[in-house]
């Protein structure tokens, strides 16, 4: 049963990282082939589809990441503990991120900065996890 639940948590990770990838680095990268209109066009055709399908992935990102927590409870690495909070701020943010951009719309360039940052968190998730019971 455990390595059935770390494969959902292994993919729904991929799910999302893969989002937040195409997002950071396809969708900003098409700014300079698109118009304002054309681009926000796109974004808004592809955007709440992608949100409701990484929505649902992130819920069963965290479902099985409490499982997997609970297997692991009798672990004392601090490495654990800091990746799954750091874990659950960007599953959090996910969902607040259109809120954030509407309150940010009059800072230049936000949008651009919050997805390296973000996407930046995501793969220091990724090595964080790999890397926990080493160190």
């Amino acid at each position: 049963m455990y390595e059935f639940i770390k494969s959902i948590h292994l993919l729904t990770v991929v799910m999302f990282v893969g989002t937040m990838f195409f997002r950071t680095f396809v969708m900003l990268g098409l700014k300079n082939q698109f118009s304002g209109i054309e681009l926000k066009k796109i974004e808004q055709a592809m955007g709440p589809r992608a949100r409701k399908i990484v929505g649902v992935s992130n819920i069963i990102l965290i479902l099985s990441g409490v499982f997997l927590f609970v297997y692991h409870t009798n672990s004392e690495v601090i490495f654990l503990h800091i990746k799954i909070l750091l874990g659950l701020i960007a599953v959090i943010l996910f969902y607040f991120v259109p809120n954030i951009f509407k309150k940010t719309e009059h800072i230049k360039n936000f949008r651009v900065i919050f997805h390296y940052i973000f996407f930046s968190l995501l793969v220091s998730l990724i090595f964080l996890s790999q890397f926990m019971y080493v160190l």
